[in-house]
């Protein structure tokens, strides 16, 4: 199944990180994560969102593509990655704005 071929299963709205964050559930298992805005219109500090797909994957023990600079790609979830995608980034914002 190429890209284009590919659906979305179930969306996760995370508006309480950023206004157009989503994650996405696509047909086959896979996740796409979109921010409305990198780096996310609350944060001053550009510096802490340079490598984000690293931080991203260091974060949720599991390979993420950038695919630009608003959506990354994560391949082979784990069965709990959603919570804790939703879980991190919402810490992420707790930590950055204090």
């Amino acid at each position: 199944m190429t890209d284009d071929e590919l659906d979305v299963r179930e969306q996760h709205r995370l508006d309480d990180f950023d206004i157009g964050t989503c994650i996405m559930v696509m047909t086959d298992g896979s996740l796409r994560v979109r921010f409305g805005l990198m780096p996310p219109s609350w944060s001053d500090n550009e510096g802490a969102f340079e490598s984000f797909e690293d931080k991203l994957a260091t974060a949720l023990g599991v390979d993420v593509e950038g695919l630009d600079t608003e959506f990354f790609g994560i391949p082979s979830p784990r069965t709990d990655t959603v919570a804790r995608l939703q879980d991190w980034l919402r810490a992420l914002k707790r930590d950055l704005t204090g």
